[in-house]
């Protein structure tokens, strides 16, 4: 295999364009368990007092633990799923969705059992005293409803999005939780159902969600359909892969309920119901805003794990830069906000009495400082540990930051109660510190690794990127880098002959087929492997198959009276001109393969 440097005349806008679009469904299918709570936390905080919102705060942790297993069920299945349908492969695709689904409903079961089995004693542990664990029971109860929807929404978000269509996500996870809006504020400000309606709005928003993918499945948009074969030979291996991709992609999750369930106790038993409520208000912002943390992570690992079939080291980078990018400047504006304006905090949950707003802004700001570092070492973690291979990193440093300010939390409170949220700060700062210099210290070991990245510099195979333009306005200048990649591979005059005809073709073919889109060019890349010539051509324009033609055109063709048009001729030409061909619809973006033997 041959080694070169990469003549890189490609436009990263596509890439960045894939990622957006991803990252918005990939978002809102991570905080759509979450937000529920959220929208009750603030009704009720506004419309009931501080006990019902305390009562929430303290359930939050299990509502979303259940939310989260049934994430670690089907968010890994549906990387996986999406692997197999850019290869073609429908049947294993099905397999993994009929598992990833089935799993996450027979866990919400066990779950719904377990609760109903001692819901008093749950509700007393959650919230000690008669009036807390009163509405404890209230919420919790009914909202065991609410969890039957929830493995089948998570999972129908999850591989919806990554299959390409991410709009429909969106759509949906808007529409579900406005629902949950409006109920609230009928069901508690009107009608006067208390901490009830609140869990009642809960409920009727995930059935709403639910009912708003049944028309998409049942009209055949979705590419999965639930397959029984599933469950014959190679189950528990199916599964086994699923849960441990789901495990390294929600592990952050696992580590901040019990983090959360920690604080609880510490902070109620230390300083008493007030503070509690202060931490609430934390607590309610992380609720709505880790689906970020979730996004960014699976939205830069699923396109990169694409790429890197691809080759494509620099489009890994870029995610990479994109990803860290985005949680360092969204974490650092909520840190400033509650550094600075935690009153305005206090005021949007209906809590800004004198009393907690002199007494708020250092829980709220030494929260803040610790929820950035957290979100971006579990960014960081997933991306760059994770995907390189060092789940056991990944681990160590999530895990670790958790328990090391839980530890710093329960020493400060030690010499001063007053004084254990700094725990925050000195438990973290020093664990993302930590997880910097362990990635550094591959770079020192082997300089064929970048510094924070741990992604190989060392090319391994000859690889052009050109972006052009629908109007094919620079077609010399594309020809003019096919010349220079088919002299550094050393093509056959055959081949080189093929790949100029091909790549003309289906430019010209992708140009007058694209219908929707704020961006003008498409990408192209030329790649030499140990085996294959390929070609690749992506856009973000509407999903439809360029190398589509009349199937009965090698027939009709030797009929005399048979004009083909000519772009059915072209495209017959293109398929017996190259060795293998592939369209696929991923990620927002058009993606068309071709590929020469070189043998």
């Amino acid at each position: 295999m041959k080694n070169s440097g990469n003549q890189n005349r490609r436009n990263n806008s596509l890439l960045g364009f894939s990622y957006r679009t991803t990252l918005i469904s990939t978002t809102l299918t991570a905080i759509a368990p979450l937000i529920t709570t959220l929208v009750d936390g603030l009704c009720t905080g506004n419309l009931l007092g501080a006990d019902a919102f305390n009562a929430i705060n303290t359930v939050m942790p299990l509502v979303n633990a259940v939310s989260v297993l049934t994430l670690i069920c089907n968010m890994g299945g549906s990387v996986l799923a999406a692997k197999q349908l850019a290869i073609g492969n429908r049947e294993q695709a099905n397999k993994i969705f009929s598992i990833s689904i089935s799993s996450a409903v027979l866990i919400v079961l066990i779950a719904i059992f377990a609760i109903l089995s001692d819901l008093d004693g749950i509700s007393h542990f959650l919230c000690p005293g008669e009036l807390g664990a009163a509405n404890v029971k209230i919420y919790l109860g009914i909202c065991l409803l609410y969890f039957i929807f929830v493995p089948f929404n998570t999972t129908l978000s999850n591989f919806i999005s990554v299959e390409g269509h991410p709009e429909v996500v969106t759509r949906n996870v808007i529409i579900a939780n406005s629902i949950n809006v409006i109920l609230d504020l009928v069901f508690i400000a009107v009608l006067h159902w208390g901490i009830a309606g609140a869990a009642w709005s809960t409920v009727i928003s995930g059935m709403a969600n639910l009912g708003l993918y049944v028309p998409y499945i049942l009209k055949g948009k979705s590419a999965y359909r639930f397959s029984w074969k599933a469950f014959g030979s190679g189950c528990g291996k199916l599964l086994g892969q699923n849960l441990k991709q789901g495990f390294g992609f929600n592990i952050f999750y696992i580590v901040i309920n019990l983090f959360v369930l920690f604080c609880n106790t510490l902070i109620s038993n230390s300083l008493g119901s007030m503070a509690l409520s202060q931490f609430g208000l934390c607590i309610q912002l992380e609720s709505i805003t880790f689906g970020m943390v979730v996004g960014i992570s699976i939205a830069g690992i699923s396109q990169i794990t694409r790429m890197q079939g691809e080759h494509d080291t620099d489009g890994i980078r870029f995610v990479m830069n994109r990803c860290l990018k985005i949680v360092t400047i969204f974490f650092s504006i909520l840190m400033l906000v509650l550094v600075f304006f935690p009153g305005l905090i206090l005021s949007c949950f209906g809590m800004n009495t004198p009393e907690m707003v002199a007494t708020c802004r250092m829980p709220l700001g030494c929260f803040g400082i610790f929820y950035l570092c957290f979100a971006f070492l579990a960014v960081y973690s997933t991306i760059v540990m994770q995907l390189m291979g060092h789940v056991g990193g990944k681990i160590f440093f999530i895990f670790g930051i958790g328990i090391f300010t839980a530890l710093n939390m329960l020493a400060w409170s030690v010499v001063s109660p007053e004084k254990l949220w700094l725990g925050f700060i000195t438990g973290s700062i020093p664990m993302v510190i930590a997880a910097l210099a362990y990635a550094y210290s591959f770079h020192r070991r082997n300089k064929a690794f970048t510094r924070f990245t741990m992604l190989d510099t060392i090319p391994v195979h000859v690889r052009f990127d050109y972006s052009m333009d629908f109007e094919l306005t620079r077609m010399d200048k594309l020809l003019k880098e096919l010349e220079i990649f088919t002299d550094v591979c050393q093509l056959p005059n055959h081949i080189i002959e093929h790949i100029k005809y091909c790549c003309i073709e289906l430019c010209d073919s992708i140009g007058e087929k694209r219908l929707r889109s704020n961006i003008n060019y498409f990408d192209l890349s030329f790649i030499e492997t140990d085996n294959v010539f390929r070609l690749i051509i992506k856009d973000n324009g509407t999903p439809d198959n360029p190398l589509e033609y009349d199937s009965k055109f090698a027939e009709n063709i030797k009929k005399p009276n048979y004009t083909p048009t000519e772009r059915d001729t072209r495209l017959y030409l293109i398929h017996n001109l190259s060795d293998s061909i592939e369209y696929n619809y991923v990620f927002g973006l058009n993606i068309t393969t071709l590929d020469w033997n070189k043998k």
